[in-house]
């Protein structure tokens, strides 16, 4: 009815959360080469807004972009550490660091899968099809896989393998790099392969 009464429905509104930044316990060091460099800088600099010398300074003190820049580097550790062993731990060595440890992620073990063979035997493993193969299973769980991501050596693996090449250059007379090699696996598996060479520990 257009006489009925309107209800009233508050905004969103904003929520300013405060908290106290984890302590970074770390030290830097620099080596006899850095000292090298530095002394090179000073030496050579005209004055103190001598663009050798500013760049020198800003690599080697700039303790507040290094320090963000591990801040920003952490949940990837932490979500690698997930990806590849299934728990997150963190460790640190000193006695004011806090040292993080979760419980199994519990994946299911469905989700697990080891090739028959393994890609390092180039000639014999079959990484083209062991990776349809999941992208398919997936699908039928309704799960679309879109990335690939895998690390350099793993990667080199895929496309060097016997498999791969003789897929697409079966007569050996196309001049095919390895990124071309992961652009044609790209477009016929339907997904975007990432390399990443991060290490988490």
């Amino acid at each position: 009815a257009y006489d009925a009464e309107i209800g009233v429905v508050s905004r969103t509104t904003f929520e300013k959360l405060s908290t106290e930044m984890p302590q970074f316990a770390e030290s830097l060091i620099l080596g006899t080469r850095d000292m090298i460099k530095l002394d090179q800088a000073l030496t050579l600099a005209g004055n103190q807004n001598d663009p050798l010398l500013v760049s020198a300074l800003e690599n080697y003190y700039n303790d507040s972009a290094n320090l963000a820049a591990r801040v920003w580097a952490r949940p990837h550790q932490l979500a690698m550490s997930v990806i590849s062993t299934g728990k997150v731990t963190v460790n640190t060595d000193t006695a004011n660091s806090l040292e993080i440890s979760y419980a199994d992620a519990t994946w299911n073990s469905n989700n697990k899968k080891t090739s028959a063979v393994s890609w390092a035997s180039l000639t014999t493993s079959t990484p083209f099809t062991d990776i349809q193969n999941v992208i398919e299973e997936a699908a039928d769980d309704s799960v679309v896989i879109t990335r690939l991501v895998m690390n350099r050596a793993t990667w080199k693996l895929l496309v060097n393998s016997k498999e791969v090449i003789d897929r697409y250059n079966s007569q050996g007379n196309m001049a095919i790099t390895q990124s071309g090699y992961s652009a044609y696996i790209e477009e016929d598996l339907g997904i975007t392969i990432i390399i990443e060479n991060g290490q988490y520990k």
